[in-house]
């Protein structure tokens, strides 16, 4: 095992040693939520030093989506092969018949059971209706506890993954939700927003092309300054601290000289 904190110290004693700039991605870990902050006072020190290393770290928690239309919990179970290649209107029919979905629901249960048997670690990030949230219209990425599927469940009443299951017929099938795996632990975005807040940060850790029906971080620029910068409830970043750290101190970073500031 190699700890994060030991890696931290190499890419620094790389950058210290060659001269050239160094930069990785900076993530929240719910087995160990407070480790972050040794790492950026690791990167902090070495900064201080001369060295040249920068963290990217995410603008919001880093999850999958999930939908019909893409990945979901229900996926490879057994009776909806039937159903994977079927328009999105007859897939919502079918799953709306009781039956189906007492089998369905049964059989995700049984498949997590087998995995949290083979693989307890994998089981125990993805087995997390605490961390899922049905994002909504217009999107929240920062949601409380109340409003995860585990949270709806218990106000409800309800087993989780009930919740979670009729959920994703909403809006004829086209509902999304969102698993956060990384930068949530607390539920809530007060590590995300320590993190921005670092000098020695930018913001990254956002894939706007790539798995597109599962990741879909092109709007970061666009969250950014409408959650961090105005709308949150808690501490936000100051609009000019937002924009310097999507511009100039990214574009330092990369070495792009044309671009990041307009004088």
């Amino acid at each position: 095992y190699v700890s994060p904190e030991s890696e931290i110290e190499r890419m620094c004693r790389l950058g210290a040693d060659t001269g050239v700039p160094v930069t990785y991605l900076q993530l929240q870990y719910d087995w160990a939520p407070d480790s972050w902050r040794k790492q950026l006072d690791l990167v902090a020190r070495a900064r201080e030093q001369g060295v040249d290393i920068t963290a990217q770290v995410a603008a919001r928690p880093f999850g999958v989506l999930l939908g019909l239309g893409a990945r979901h919990r229900f996926l490879t179970a057994p009776s909806f092969a039937p159903l994977v290649d079927l328009p999105l209107a007859e897939k919502v029919e079918r799953m709306r018949d009781p039956q189906l979905r007492a089998t369905l629901i049964e059989e995700s249960r049984q498949m997590m059971a087998v995995l949290r048997d083979a693989m307890p670690t994998a089981a125990q990030l993805l087995d997390t209706f605490a961390r899922t949230y049905p994002l909504g219209d217009p999107v929240d990425y920062e949601q409380p506890y109340e409003q995860s599927f585990s949270g709806i469940a218990e106000a409800e009443g309800r087993d989780p993954i009930e919740v979670y299951y009729d959920a994703l017929l909403e809006r004829d099938g086209q509902a999304i939700s969102m698993m956060t795996l990384f930068g949530n632990s607390e539920g809530n975005g007060d590590a995300l927003y320590e993190m921005i807040s670092e000098p020695g940060t930018v913001i990254g850790l956002a894939d706007g092309g790539a798995h597109c029906n599962m990741i879909c971080d092109a709007s970061t620029p666009t969250w950014t300054l409408t959650h961090w910068v105005r709308d949150r409830a808690g501490a936000r970043v100051p609009l000019e601290a937002a924009v310097k750290k999507m511009t100039a101190d990214t574009a330092d970073l990369f070495r792009l000289a044309d671009r990041g500031r307009i004088a």
